[in-house]
């Protein structure tokens, strides 16, 4: 069977609605943003694990990864 990607740009874009939103843009406004700022989640973000396997729950425990199809989440934990 051939390849058929080459390969995968990952890209982190925090999205912001609702309540959260207009916080976001209240603390832009008063100069303190980086608290409230979507981009304050990545500063806190695990970036290591011990092996794949305690990546792989880590991952699937999460709403967004859950509905992956597991060996997509796995090549995207490998890769």
């Amino acid at each position: 069977m051939g390849m058929w990607v080459r390969g995968v740009v990952m890209l982190d874009s925090p999205l912001v609605a609702g309540w959260r939103a207009n916080l976001v843009r209240m603390s832009k406004s008063l100069s303190i943003i980086r608290p409230f700022s979507p981009g304050a989640k990545s500063y806190k973000r695990r970036t290591s694990w011990a092996n794949e396997e305690e990546a792989l729950a880590h991952f699937a425990a999460k709403r967004q990864f859950a509905r992956w199809d597991p060996e997509v989440l796995r090549d995207y934990i490998r890769y």
